[in-house]
């Protein structure tokens, strides 16, 4: 049922002229995320949002790969995973959208905060950061059908 889900997301995305490089990136994350028991279209959102499907954008800030891990996500010893392997980077990208959606307790919106954020949001992202996020991911889950249970 997800991978069916998964392509029927991945026509509509042909349909409305994605590249071929940007297809082979969206199948990748959304295979990655039925893997690891996460809704593809969760992930695909994230994934859009955070760099429109392109492994090599890289931020000042260190972030990396087509869901924009940031080094301080990752676990001793995986700098060199992050920086090398573009494949590694989605799966890790996945298992922080896994793990944030289960602290959000299923709330799309408050997973992208805390993708974003971390889990001290409350105090390190100030109102106009969290009102430039709510901008910035509201049609994103719409375009992906992402079920919003709340309002960021």
């Amino acid at each position: 049922m997800m991978i069916y889900a998964l392509y029927m997301l991945l026509l509509t995305q042909m349909a409305h002229g994605a590249s071929s490089e940007q297809l082979r990136i969206q199948l990748h994350v959304g295979m990655e995320a039925i893997e690891q028991g996460v809704d593809p279209a969760l992930a695909l959102a994230m994934a859009d949002v955070e760099t429109g499907f392109k492994h090599c954008k890289a931020r000042r800030s260190g972030a990396r790969s087509a869901l924009q891990v940031h080094k301080s996500a990752l676990r001793k010893g995986e700098l060199p995973k992050l920086l090398l392997d573009p494949a590694w980077a989605v799966k890790r990208g996945v298992e922080l959208i896994k793990i944030y959606h289960a602290k959000a307790k299923g709330d799309p919106a408050l997973t992208r905060i805390l993708y974003v954020c971390g889990y001290g949001y409350k105090k390190s992202c100030s109102v106009e950061t969290l009102k430039r996020i709510r901008f910035r991911w509201a049609p994103v889950a719409k375009k992906w059908r992402v079920n919003a249970l709340s309002e960021v």
